[in-house]
């Protein structure tokens, strides 16, 4: 028996196997040193860290608007090389990137005043997904124990992310009113006076009635259009004649080449004028019309519309008196607005272009 041989072939194996362990080591942890973990701050604003982790969740944010972006601008889709694609000089990667920085400086510097106006303790990402998953285990307890809970059982990190952020804008700009703003009855006054035109100004409204006029035949586009004029020419004489829309849709309900239907819109402001007649022509002749006016509008080859107005409301100023409520939110906006606009302008911020440089849009 060659037993110390044994021994010590069993000796030099165990050697051969720390020595590899401990060599794989050294090397996987060089490894996770070359790739940081996404705890690891990528940027501060005024001193206050941004992990990779919650860049990464606001670059996600800023995905569809890149995307949108670039197709408009450069006529660019989606697909293999996308994001280093050449765009006079930049990339989307690049786009993205800048915008994910302009979005977190503005999250955090407001983050920053929640904090110094007492209103958080702490401005970190962690923190916030563990309040996040606190109010989530405590509303599936609820559901267990059948109490009424609003909204779903598990809010996702954007929605509570929103309502976290909503909630204590509401909360620093009435404490800012009173520490910063000064606001007084002066001011909301003369802020009112500014803005009477463009904020508290109440849109002008039409109610219409509109009738719409179209071919059921394709076949033969000549005939169509005589049809489409001399019907739409017809009811128009009969409405300006002073005969009810009622009376003269009766007169269509068995048709089996034209169909004639009717609605009425009551006083709908531009925004909604301008979601019926997307045609800006149309959309122009439809504002000028004044109450008892009727006119003809041509949509398309098979489609044609006859519209009377029954009423114009003009834009009237909303009484300071009655609004002073609405007028003070207003103020607090702007002022709040302008108040993180400067603060941005003026944030020290520090990137680690190292780490930003590797981090791919996923």
């Amino acid at each position: 028996m060659n037993l110390p041989f044994e021994i010590n072939v069993k000796y030099n194996c165990r050697q051969i196997f720390l020595l590899w362990f401990f060599t794989t080591s050294i090397l996987l942890s060089a490894k996770a040193i070359d790739a940081p973990p996404d705890k690891e701050p990528l940027l501060f604003v005024n001193g206050y860290a941004v992990s990779i982790e919650e860049f990464r969740w606001f670059m996600q944010q800023e995905r569809a608007g890149v995307f949108e972006y670039v197709k408009t601008r450069y006529n660019l889709d989606y697909g293999k090389g996308f994001w280093d694609h050449d765009c006079e000089g930049t990339t989307p990667k690049a786009i993205l990137r800048k915008r994910t920085i302009e979005h977190v400086v503005s999250e955090k510097v407001q983050q920053i005043l929640f904090k110094e106006l007492g209103l958080i303790q702490d401005t970190s990402y962690s923190v916030f997904l563990d309040n996040l998953e606190k109010l989530n285990r405590e509303r599936e307890k609820a559901v267990q124990q059948k109490r009424v809970i609003y909204g779903p059982v598990r809010y996702t990190q954007l929605q509570y992310y929103g309502h976290w952020m909503a909630n204590l804008q509401i909360q620093a700009k009435e404490k800012l009113s009173q520490e910063q703003f000064g606001v007084t009855e002066q001011k909301l006054r003369a802020f009112y006076d500014e803005h009477k035109c463009d904020i508290f100004k109440m849109a002008e409204t039409l109610t219409l009635e509109m009738v719409t006029i179209q071919v059921t035949e394709q076949s033969n586009p000549k005939k169509n259009a005589e049809l489409l004029e001399s019907t739409a020419r017809k009811i128009l004489s009969n409405i300006k004649g002073g005969r009810g829309i009622e009376q003269i849709m009766q007169g269509y309900v068995d048709r089996k080449d034209i169909k004639v239907s009717y609605r009425r819109f009551d006083e709908i402001n531009n925004d909604r004028l301008g979601e019926i007649f997307t045609n800006s022509k149309n959309f122009k002749k439809v504002k000028a019309l004044v109450p008892g006016q009727s006119l003809k509008l041509a949509v398309s080859e098979n489609t044609v519309y006859v519209v009377k107005c029954i009423s114009k409301i003009s834009g009237s100023y909303l009484p300071y008196e009655n609004i002073k409520a609405v007028v003070k939110t207003k103020y607090l906006d702007q002022q709040y607005d302008q108040l993180v606009g400067d603060t941005v302008k003026k944030a020290n911020i520090e990137i680690n272009q190292k780490i930003l440089e590797k981090l791919e849009p996923q």
